[in-house]
This record gives structure tokens, sequence and C-alpha cells, in this order.
């Protein structure tokens, strides 16, 4: 008979034992299947960081790509939408401006997800016909056409005045000025096959307006303690209301290229698509307002149609970081505009091909920039009141930004278009369509 372990025996020690054995066995079999599980824990977790790094890359791509091609110099008249209207009014319009964008966007947005098509274009032909389509192309030409003229009146309002720095006035020769920078700069980058090849530009844009945010900043003390805020206007409505809403809205514009820049994300889900929109919306809301406010607040009823034309106060003996301001739009316009000379090209031959021509020669394209670039100076010199011109450009933008985001949005959707949401949507889109082309129209008949 056995007889049981003596309580004084260690109970360990004979536990031990038996584990041990158990354990040496155990390892012999199992020592390779536990490693190979260790290691493809730790390789899953590598991959797993090096995915939601990319992740975030991607995202931080898609973020830089929409706010450089929104953050021009149109974003420099905001101040003047606070001197039309007033400084309470002026800021509520630009928040309202960065709600419309977001709600386009994420319009746009939801619309490729649903559909699997991450063209602007394409997406208008699918959900909403053919000869829609060709009205968006149009009014997507229209809209460049009149962007670059635009450019050619903020670059010669700043050529002028950085000139005359140096007390040289050149306004007798500016239009030969503007020929020479358009063929000798804009001309050679706008032979450029896709616009994504001026992304490497993208950072001086982006630079250029953040040192100018920068600048009004620095100079606000300066202004506030020579001008006062005694003529500062809490409110204020007449009919420049229109024009201030129609730049606030022209500021934000950056739509052209949302369907393009999520396509190429990582993973283009509706959530990451909403999380970049609303990120982008919200930096230049921030960028936005600091140069709205600080740059309305500084200059008053004397508020220039674009920020960087203000003259330096009367203390300044030195005035240099004014002038390097409107040098700085220049080299912006040199990106600027070869990347709507680009698009504008790119429209043009949408618009004139057919099923059986789609390839243009390099000559094509060179003439066909030449003619951009000739054409638009013309216009510049026959209007150069650049309010009008930005009118218009609001009211283009309205169509492509708005009304044909909001548009594909509920054409997509699973609901009925009188849902309370996508009635919503569609009510908000015509309102602003309706401000911006009240606005176009009163610029050509209001003094």
């Amino acid at each position: 008979m056995l007889k049981p372990p003596s309580l004084n025996t260690p109970l360990v020690r004979i536990g031990s034992f038996n584990y041990r054995a158990a354990n040496n066995l155990s390892r012999t079999k199992t020592s390779s299947t536990s490693t190979a599980v260790v290691r493809a824990r730790t390789w899953t977790n590598q991959a797993q960081i090096k995915a939601q790094k990319d992740d975030e890359s991607s995202m931080g791509g898609a973020i830089f790509t929409l706010v450089a091609s929104s953050m021009e110099t149109g974003c420099l008249s905001l101040p003047i939408v606070l001197k039309y209207v007033g400084l309470i009014p002026g800021v509520i319009i630009i928040i309202i401006a960065a709600l419309a964008a977001y709600s386009g966007m994420n319009g746009i947005s939801l619309a490729a997800e649903r559909r699997n098509t991450f063209d602007y274009s394409k997406l208008v032909k699918d959900l909403l016909g053919k000869n829609t389509a060709l009205f968006l192309d149009v009014i997507l030409l229209l809209y460049l056409f009149f962007s670059v003229s635009g450019y050619q009146l903020i670059c010669n309002e700043s050529i002028l005045s950085a000139f005359l720095y140096f007390d040289i006035d050149l306004k007798d020769y500016i239009l030969y000025i503007m020929l020479l920078y358009s063929l000798l700069l804009v001309f050679p980058m706008s032979l450029l096959q896709k616009v994504t090849e001026l992304k490497v530009f993208s950072f001086i844009s982006i630079g250029s307006i953040i040192y100018i945010c920068a600048t009004i900043v620095y100079d606000f003390p300066t202004y506030v303690e020579e001008k006062g805020l005694s003529a500062l206007k809490l409110y204020h409505f007449d009919w420049y209301f229109f024009s201030a809403c129609t730049f606030a809205l022209f500021s934000f514009t950056c739509h052209m290229s949302v369907a393009t820049v999520f396509s190429d994300m990582r993973d283009p889900s509706k959530k990451r698509m909403k999380k970049v929109n609303l990120r982008v919306c919200m930096f230049q809301l921030g960028i936005y307002l600091v140069i709205a406010v600080i740059g309305y607040l500084s200059l008053l009823e004397d508020t220039p149609m674009f920020i960087t034309q203000r003259n330096a106060p009367k203390e300044y003996t030195d005035s240099l970081r004014i002038v390097i301001a409107r040098i700085l739009v220049c080299f912006v316009l040199i990106v600027t505009m070869p990347f709507f000379m680009i698009l504008c090209r790119q429209s043009i031959q949408s618009l004139v091909s057919t099923g059986k021509r789609k390839y243009f020669s390099g000559a094509w394209k060179s003439l066909a920039n030449l003619a951009i670039i000739v054409a638009s100076l013309v216009v510049s010199n026959f209007f150069p009141e650049i309010l009008v011109i930005f009118n218009f450009l609001g009211a283009f933008c309205a169509v492509f930004s708005f009304l044909f985001p909001t548009l594909l949005d509920v054409a997509s959707s699973k609901y009925k278009w009188y849902t309370f949401r996508n009635a919503a949507l569609l009510t908000a889109a015509i309102v602003i369509n309706v401000i911006a082309f009240v606005s176009a129209f009163l610029s050509l008949v209001l003094p």
C-alpha cells in the first residue's frame, strides 16, 4: 500500500519535478510552433503599425493637396468682405462659406464612394446625364478662363506696387511686362502634361500665404496706433452684401480636385473622406479669419481690394515686408496660373474631342496655351475692374462647388429628394447660387 506523502515533504518540490518533466516534453514538441506564433504576432503588429502610418500619410497628402489647390490669392480679398458688411456679419459669412464648402466636398465624396467613381465629370455624367455634364464642362471652362484673367489683374497690381517702392512707375508699360511675364514664366510651366506635376511648387503657394498672414498680424499694432478703431463698423448692409458672400465662397473653392484626390488615398472610405474634408475646411477657416479680421481692423475704410495692396504706415521708414508680400503674390501666381491654364486647356480638349480623336499634339497644346494667355490679357485689359471678374468667378464656382455637389449627393442617395435632409441641402444650394448670380449682375450695373 502506497503511503501518502508526508506533510513535511515540500509540495513545491514534488510538483516541480512533475511539471518540469511535463514542460520538458512539451517544449520539445511545441517550441517551433510557439516561436512561429510569436513571430506572426510581431509581424502582424508591425504590419498594423505600418498600415496605420500609411493611412495617416495618405490622409496628410490629401489634406495638403486640397489646401494647396484652394489657398490662393483669392483669400487675400477677404478683408474687404468685412468692409462691405461690417465685422460681425463678415465673420458669420466666412464661417457659413466654410460650412457650405464642407457640405459641397462631402457631397462629391459621398457620391464618389457610393458609385465607386472618383472623377467629378464622370460622376456628373453618370448621375445627372450627358447634357448636364456638358453644361458643367462649359461652366468649368468659363471659371478657369476668368480665373486666369483675374490673376492677370492681380499680378498687374502686385508688380506695379512692388516697383513703386523703388520709385519706378511702370504703369505705361504694364501690358508689355505682363506679356513677358506670361510668356517667359507662366507659358513654359503650362506645357506640363498634368496638374499633378505642379505639386512640388505647392509649398511656395502655401508658404507665401502664411507669410502674408504673419505680416498682417505683425503690422497690426502699428496700423491700429496710427488709424485707431473709431471707424469700425460692426454691421452694415447694402448691395455689396452679395459681393461679400461671393468673395467668401470663392476663397474656399477646391471642389474640382476632391474626387481625384480621394482616388489616390489608401482607403477612401466615407468616414476618412469626411475627416479630410473637415480638416481642410477648418485649416482654411483659421487662416482666413486671421487675414480677414486683422486685415480689416488694420485699415477699416481704407481696406483695399487685396490686402497686399495696402500702404505702409506713415511711421515706417522701411516697408520691405509689404514689398516682399507683393512679390510673393507674383510667385504664387507663377504656380496658380499654369495650374488653371492646364485645366482650361484640358476642358477645351474635352469639349472639342470626339470619339475618334483622343490625342492632341504638343503643337496643339502650345497654341491653345498661347491663345488662353492672349485672350486673358485682352479680357483683363477690357475689364480692369477686378471686382467684376471676381463676382463672375463667384457665380461660376457656386454652380460647380455647391449646386452640382448637392445634386450628386441627392441623386446617389437612397432617399427621395423631398426628405428633410435632401430638401434642405437643395434649398441651401439654390439660395447660394441666387446670391452669387445676383452679385455678378449687380457688379455690371452698379458703380
